[in-house]
Order: C-alpha cells, then sequence, then structure tokens
C-alpha cells in the first residue's frame, strides 16, 4: 500500500518541520475559498501583464525595425570600374546606366522611393525612365544635373578642368550645387561648367568627345591631346607624360574601336601631327 502524503513529506523532513501541522494547514486551504479567489485575481492580473508585456515587446520591435530600415535606407550602394573597365547596369526605377573606365557611382536605399539622387565621379550615360513626381539628380563635383524622363551623357572626373552635361532626349536642368540658377538643355546641346570659375556655356554638340565608349568606340573632334591623354589612360590603363608640352595643345579629330591597340592610335596621332612618342611600360613619353 503506498504512503499518504503527508506520511511520505514526513519521512523527508523528519526533525525539520512539523509535517503533520503544515499538511493540515495546506489541505485546508485547498479546500477554502479564499485560494481560490486569490488564484482568480492572480489569474486576471496575470492576463493583463501579458498583453502589456506584449505591447511593450511589440514597440520595442517596432521602433527596432524601423531604425534598421532606416540606416538601411541612408547606406549607399557604390558601383565602381576600373581604368580599361567599362559596365551597364538598371537602377531600382528601370534607369538605365553605362559607366566608362575609373568611374564611381553611388546612391542610397532611398533611391526610387524618397528621391532619385545620384552621385557620379568619372563619366555616365543615363536614360532615365519617367517619373514626375521623383526627379533624377545626378551630383557630380559641384553641379547638379536635374531631368524628369531623358537621356543625357555627363563627364566629371576629378582629374579634368571642366564638367560636360551632353543632352540627346528630352530635357534637363545643369545648376550649381545648391543653387536655383538653372541653364535647360534642349536636344544635342552641350553644358560645359567650368570648376575653377563656376561658369556654365551653352553650345551644340558638333565637337568634343561622343557617348560612343558605350560600345567600345573612341571618338572625338577637334580635341586637345592632353584630353584624350587622359581618356587613354582610363582605357588602357598607362600614364602620359608630355616631355613637350607644346604637344599636348595640338588639337585632334579621330575614331577608334574597342580592339584597336594603344600602339594603333599613338601611331595615327603620330602621323597627323609628326609626334614622336615612346613606351616605356605602362608610362608613355610624348616628345
Amino acid at each position: 500500500m503506498k504512503k499518504p502524503y503527508s506520511k511520505i513529506l514526513e519521512d523527508i523532513f523528519e526533525n525539520e518541520v512539523c509535517v503533520a501541522r503544515e499538511w493540515g494547514r495546506l489541505s485546508g486551504n485547498l479546500h477554502g475559498k479564499k485560494i481560490f479567489s486569490w488564484r482568480f485575481f492572480s489569474l486576471q492580473w496575470a492576463k493583463y501583464a501579458a498583453v502589456l508585456l506584449f505591447g511593450v515587446i511589440l514597440s520595442a520591435g517596432y521602433f527596432s525595425l524601423k531604425e534598421h530600415l532606416f540606416a538601411a535606407e541612408l547606406q549607399p550602394f557604390r558601383v565602381v570600374t576600373k581604368k580599361g573597365e567599362r559596365c551597364s547596369f538598371e537602377l531600382p526605377d528601370g534607369s538605365k546606366v553605362w559607366l566608362n573606365a575609373d568611374t564611381e557611382l553611388s546612391y542610397t536605399g532611398s533611391y526610387g522611393k524618397a528621391n532619385r539622387h545620384l552621385t557620379l565621379s568619372g563619366e555616365g550615360y543615363f536614360q532615365v525612365a519617367k517619373n514626375i513626381r521623383l526627379p533624377f539628380v545626378v551630383r557630380a563635383n559641384g553641379i547638379d544635373v536635374t531631368a524628369l524622363g531623358t537621356s543625357f551623357n555627363v563627364r566629371a572626373y576629378e582629374n579634368e578642368s571642366t564638367i560636360e552635361t551632353m543632352l540627346y532626349e528630352g530635357r534637363v536642368a545643369v545648376g550649381q550645387e545648391g543653387s536655383d540658377s538653372y541653364v535647360y538643355l534642349a536636344p544635342k546641346e552641350v553644358a560645359v561648367y567650368d570648376t575653377k570659375s563656376g561658369k556654365i556655356d551653352t553650345r551644340l554638340n558638333e565637337d568634343g568627345i561622343s557617348s560612343d565608349w558605350r560600345d567600345g568606340h573612341i571618338s572625338f573632334k577637334m580635341v586637345r591631346l592632353e584630353d584624350i591623354s587622359k581618356m587613354l589612360e582610363r582605357k588602357y590603363n598607362v600614364v602620359f607624360l608630355f616631355e613637350n608640352r607644346e604637344m599636348s595643345d595640338l588639337r585632334f579629330s579621330g575614331s577608334f574601336y574597342n580592339d584597336d591597340s594603344l600602339e594603333d592610335i599613338l601611331n595615327v596621332l603620330r602621323i597627323n601631327a609628326s609626334m614622336q612618342y615612346v613606351m616605356q611600360g605602362d608610362t608613355v613619353k610624348i616628345k
């Protein structure tokens, strides 16, 4: 026969407590109304506490998620091309971008949601998806190029004294960063921003370096040899040194393809201008 619970407790706690008396008091409380009333009261408060705790956890989770999403929207996305590289890709809003060599483009996670702002260092061609609510803004070394839906090219290398915006379709506004004064371009027009004077001039796109670089072409019309050399440096990952500075101001027109070697291009320039050059590793010396 099994021992009653009171006897089992008495055997365990012998010489420590009066088990018979404690068991009797516990049994009486279990059959009384007082403990059941207290239990009901405790359960009610437990429900309220659980609801309150759930609300606190939910609120904390909401604010934590909100902070996480806000930080993610500020996190920049960067696309970088090295010398000799080009790339093309599509932005979250459907706009298409081509980046020339030695170029960096960045934007945040809020792009396409709260804004369509990009930061460019180098050269890029943009085909902008139309969105009247969110203007498309390219910030490039001190100027802002703003569009709604258009195609244009921005050339803004840090080692060049001018920034060129060439419009092909639609309409863009070009102005200094933070300024309320803009120059509006029509198709086939170019805005040239002088980084030293801060002045913006416009002209027809009759000369200069075209956007054929997207297809691997090199095309220019009446461009200074020094500017051509910078373009060749980025494409072929070389360095030009002008031992004869007079040669740097000579102007050339030409068109070359992606499979043309640097030596092929230099030989054409040499023949047309009686220019002498020497290649030493990755350095081209113009004499």
